[in-house]
């Protein structure tokens, strides 16, 4: 039995803060926390899949180059993820909401996860394993991505 693999695109949006370098999550209604991302369509560009998917899933409109950061094709979906660093110009708040089509139609609430904070049980397992592989893709294009000291 042959098993067919997925074409997935995941924008990556970061901000810097004072403090720590952030990433752009949602809380998933049905689906835990989760970074934006979805199927690539056939004859589109893995880059403009996830601009279109940060635009249809979050309103954030990315440059139109974003930049290529890597793959993965061994997490536990089974399917090819590609990672593109996404540039948005407008400013973005601390948290909102946004109303998508997606299955059906779905509220997301946006939060930023610092890059150096560990992920919960309030995550979607299978984002365990993307920061897992993200984190050191950002780290060599100098994203400070360092751990954040655990608080007993």
């Amino acid at each position: 039995m042959c098993s067919i693999s997925v074409e997935k695109a995941c924008p990556i949006v970061l901000r810097q803060t004072s403090l720590q370098t952030e990433i752009l999550a949602f809380q998933h209604p049905l689906a835990k926390r989760q970074l934006v991302k979805g199927t690539i369509d056939p004859g589109e560009k893995p880059g403009e899949a996830a601009c279109r998917e940060l635009r249809e899933e979050s309103g954030l409109i990315a440059d139109s180059n974003p930049l290529s950061i890597g793959n993965n094709e061994k997490l536990l979906d089974g399917n090819t993820w590609h990672y593109f660093l996404c540039t948005v110009k407008t400013t973005m708040p601390d948290h909102w909401e946004f109303e998508t089509l997606d299955d059906g139609g779905h509220r997301f609430e946006f939060f930023w996860h610092s890059l150096g904070s560990e992920l919960d049980a309030t995550w979607h397992p299978l984002f365990h394993d993307v920061f897992l592989d993200l984190r050191p893709k950002l780290n060599e294009l100098g994203v400070s991505v360092k751990k954040e000291p655990i608080s007993v």
